[in-house]
């Protein structure tokens, strides 16, 4: 009896995990990393001056980007960076935005930008764009790029202008599984518990055929 409820605890378990593979969202990071002699500096951010990157994101959720600088000078003033859109060639109104310290931007090679979770669209094209503060103007403060092949969705920009290669920067978003993905684990989630359920009809049976094999005996004697 006690191995018999241990197996069906141990199938539970087994099917519990499939599902929770199948359903559970996954950390996916989109960007362009650093790499040796891919790397090149852009021009300090100061006033008048912008910088940027498009890219394409899955559906998911985008909570934190993450930029790679450097300091170029007495870091003052403050950056302001925005998150935003792009349908169709056009920008849209800013999802997020933040200022930040120019000292706390070049306080370590890498600086993230968190902000508020945004739920994105599959295949959406959004643009992250870093600018001086026009209350605190910036200085001191330069980004790393990346030398790599470009496209109109996916690429570096600089006065809002498309440019050759890409900003070295990294997008964290919590994505939903596929629908394809969900139904291959759910099927063998299903298809694991209909085996259990039939080996247990399986010996059922062949317990009663047990039971009346010996009560026959019995009445023959």
């Amino acid at each position: 009896m006690a191995s018999r409820l241990l197996r069906t605890m141990r199938r539970a378990g087994l099917l519990a995990a499939a599902l929770t593979v199948g359903c559970a969202r996954s950390d996916t990071v989109v960007g362009h990393r650093l790499g040796w002699f891919r790397g090149f500096q852009l021009p300090e951010v100061t006033s008048g001056v912008s910088i940027g990157q498009r890219f394409v994101a899955p559906a998911g959720t985008i909570d934190d980007i993450a930029l790679q600088t450097v300091q170029v000078g007495t870091p003052k003033g403050a950056l302001h960076i925005e998150l935003r859109s792009i349908v169709q060639g056009d920008r849209a109104p800013a999802f997020r935005i933040a200022d930040v310290r120019a000292s706390d931007v070049v306080r370590d090679r890498t600086y993230h930008v968190s902000f508020p979770p945004l739920e994105i669209r599959d295949h959406m094209c959004c643009d992250v764009e870093i600018t001086s503060s026009p209350d605190d103007p910036a200085s001191g403060v330069a980004l790393w790029a990346v030398r790599e092949p470009s496209d109109s969705d996916d690429t570096l920009t600089f006065d809002g202008k498309p440019r050759w290669g890409h900003l070295a920067f990294d997008a964290h978003l919590t994505t939903r599984p596929s629908p394809l993905r969900t139904a291959v684990w759910v099927s063998l989630a299903l298809l694991f518990a209909g085996w259990g359920v039939l080996a247990s009809i399986v010996r059922a049976l062949g317990n009663t055929d047990a039971f009346d094999s010996e009560a026959s005996g019995a009445r023959s004697q």
